[in-house]
């Protein structure tokens, strides 16, 4: 790439454009540009990296070449950048700043280049900047002699950006000119959103009709007290938060990568506008957002630095399918599930990990297995092409992984997840409490810190929202267990695969990895557009809240609709399963027992809690303890806290007259008891078949 711009290149690009027709005319009656204005600032074309752009040589004031703005052609590929700067790094500057008459009493401070010559092709005095709308520097008004007055129009874009850059750069003007008379255009409410000078020139013929239908739309700009700029400050700091390692706004998705430059490796922010810049506060706040919390030094790069060049130049734009068909792939070349669908499944998740922050909850994979079925090798594909993904053991600290969670947004993929539930220190209960609620976004979790030497204390708040896959021999607890997809892994037989390592320096994952940035960053509006569409009555509560990113990007990847109806009957099947397994192993059996109890009495005749406890202790001998002769003494409060979780029943048991006897019981329908039943998804009818044999067994005893 050249290092300078020189006349000769751009007379080329100039002639380049003049023997092109088409461009000349959509420049002459779409851009409403003058063709002396063409020929005097020596607009080209210019073919780069592939495709071809319009060229806007910027020049200093003498008239030098400093570089020159290139901006998409019209039907340009959609993968293309909006514009870009050539050569690259260059200051921004006034424009055109040559041709500026610094003497002229009405100046009108419009948006961009292009904006900048359709209004000087129609004889007004326009300049703009060259850095886009948010940049204006006050350094540029020292190019301006003093005068004690002039008349200043700023005129920029219908849009938000457009509103808040014009209202900087008139602050800017007011501060250095307080003599000078400034004004804002305000579109009327007709005007096209996003609408823009070009446009409204496109309906007026002459100079004097165009100067006095701006004027009509001038408001005089007076400077905001104080008062009003630290509400506006605050009205925007109060929604304007970005978290930049993993961030979707409404317009665009944000990622942070670390990139080398000059032997040095620092993080940056690629937006899904091929837009690229670094990731510190000061340049965040300059863009019209506060980080919520910055990222840790020292991130090892996941997206290749030339797919992320080749990506800022437009040249690629992986779609979700490609995403998909790699990540499954990988799976099977080193794998083997007991679910052939959980291949599709877990290559869902780990793509979901570049969109979770999209979603109001995103699940946990849990691979559960014997010792040997390969779930260290499964845990470390997905710690390879996950978000962030950190390859975690027993032996981690947990400080670093409440960090990485925290700050880095890092997809941790923790084995023998046991033997940390087991581990007893301050930290290991902050990540348990992590494990417990950071399948959800908003939940804080806080502990206190020592604050340096000084012996005092400080509070510290942690995000513990991130996708996590837990691995394990033993089953989970039922809190966590109950946030998670349980993937299940055998032994295989498929000696190829058994004998397939994982070549973690590979440059296949880091190839994979680029495609699922791109397709993020891509896809990310068409991922939110569906997930809001995501109706599965089937699913119920949580099944539903931990299934829906799963569904969205089945739906978006998919549009014949196979891999979405293929997803949603895993989670059925699975929810069934569950419900059958340990929804609440506990209520279940307490259940089974009141329905064989209820079930042939007549209607509000109480059950005693003597009746209840023979029932339990009979049925399992998980319920020997009600025998117990310690453990007697809490049975009645255990008993009363169980029918209250089921809904049966609220407060203590009430003392009834039975048979003569007063007895402690309850009152609980038949009808209560099979309303549980279903929303605990209990099934009664083959539980109380059991139930029934094992009362019959103790009476014939």
């Amino acid at each position: 790439m050249a290092n300078s711009l020189t006349l000769k290149e751009i007379e080329e690009n100039h002639q380049a454009l003049l023997s092109d027709e088409a461009m000349m005319q959509h420049l002459l009656k779409d851009r409403c540009f003058s063709k002396a204005i063409i020929e005097d600032m020596k607009l080209g074309l210019y073919p780069y990296k592939g495709f071809q752009w319009f060229s806007f040589p910027i020049y200093d004031r003498e008239g030098k070449p400093l570089f020159k703005k290139l901006k998409k052609l019209p039907n340009a590929p959609e993968a293309q950048m909006k514009g870009m700067v050539y050569p690259a790094k260059k200051k921004a500057s006034l424009y055109p700043a040559h041709k500026i008459n610094t003497e002229a009493e009405t100046l009108f401070l419009v948006e961009g280049e292009p904006d900048a010559l359709a209004a000087r092709s129609q004889g007004l005095e326009a300049f703009s900047g060259t850095a886009g709308t948010n940049t204006f520097e006050k350094q540029w008004m020292d190019f301006f002699p003093y005068t004690e007055k002039k008349y200043v129009y700023a005129v920029y874009d219908n849009d938000e950006a457009g509103r808040n850059g014009k209202k900087k750069a008139l602050s800017f003007i007011a501060e250095e000119f307080p003599e000078w008379e400034l004004f804002s255009i305000e579109w009327s409410e007709d005007f096209p959103e996003k609408g823009d000078l070009t446009d409204f020139l496109l309906q007026l013929e002459s100079k004097e009709e165009i100067e006095e239908e701006l004027k009509k739309l001038a408001k005089p700009y007076k400077p905001p007290t104080s008062t009003e700029i630290l509400l506006e400050e605050l009205d925007q700091d109060s929604e304007k938060f970005l978290l930049p390692m993993q961030h979707f706004s409404k317009e665009a998705a944000y990622f942070s990568v670390p990139l080398r430059k000059n032997g040095m490796s620092s993080l940056h922010i690629v937006t899904s506008e091929r837009e690229c810049f670094p990731c510190d506060e000061d340049e965040i706040r300059r863009r019209g957002y506060k980080a919520e919390k910055m990222p840790t030094e020292g991130l090892r790069p996941r997206w290749r630095q030339q797919d992320v060049v080749d990506f800022l130049q437009g040249g690629r734009s992986t779609s979700a399918v490609e995403a998909y068909d790699y990540t499954v792939n990988a799976l099977r070349e080193h794998i083997d599930f007991v679910d052939d669908r959980h291949f599709s499944c877990t290559a869902l998740w780990i793509i979901g990990t570049y969109f979770y922050r999209l979603f109001a909850a995103y699940p946990y994979l849990h691979i559960n297995g014997e010792w040997g079925s390969g779930k260290t090798k499964a845990l470390q594909i997905i710690s390879l092409l996950s978000f962030n993904g950190e390859l975690l053991t027993a032996s981690s600290s947990p400080a670093s992984i409440v960090r990485l969670i925290d700050l880095n947004c890092s997809t941790c993929c923790i084995d023998e997840v046991e033997e940390l539930w087991n581990a007893k220190n301050d930290f290991t209960s902050t990540l348990q409490e992590i494990l417990r609620s950071g399948y959800k976004r908003g939940i804080q979790v806080t502990r206190c810190e020592p604050m340096g030497s000084s012996g005092k204390h400080q509070v510290v708040t942690f995000n513990p929202y991130s996708p996590k896959v837990l691995a394990g021999i033993e089953s989970l607890s039922g809190a966590l267990y109950s946030r998670c997809i349980q993937m299940i892994m055998i032994r295989t037989r498929n000696q190829k695969i058994a004998n397939k390592e994982v070549d973690i320096e590979s440059e296949d994952w880091a190839s994979i990895r680029s495609m699922l940035y791109e397709a993020a960053l891509c896809n990310f509006q068409r991922v939110k557009d569906v997930m809001h569409t995501i109706d599965t009555p089937e699913l119920l509560g949580r099944e539903a809240e931990l299934w829906t990113p799963l569904l969205a990007l089945a739906k978006v990847i998919d549009t014949s609709g196979g891999l979405f109806t293929d997803t949603k009957e895993l989670a059925i099947e699975i929810q069934k399963q569950r419900r059958l397994e340990d929804t609440d192993i506990e209520a279940s059996k307490i259940l089974t027992c009141l329905y064989e109890l209820l079930k042939d009495r007549e209607d509000g005749e109480p059950i005693t809690a003597r009746e209840i406890f023979d029932a339990l202790f009979n049925y399992d001998e998980e319920f020997g303890w009600l025998e117990d002769h310690i453990e007697k003494r809490r049975r009645n409060k255990w008993l009363n806290s169980a029918l209250k979780r089921l809904g049966l029943w609220t407060g203590a048991a009430k003392v009834y007259s039975i048979s003569g006897d007063k007895m402690r019981g309850y009152q609980i329908s038949l009808e209560k008891v099979l309303d549980a039943s279903d929303r605990f998804g209990v099934p009664l009818e083959n539980l109380a078949d059991r139930a029934a044999r094992v009362f019959q067994t103790s009476v014939d005893l």
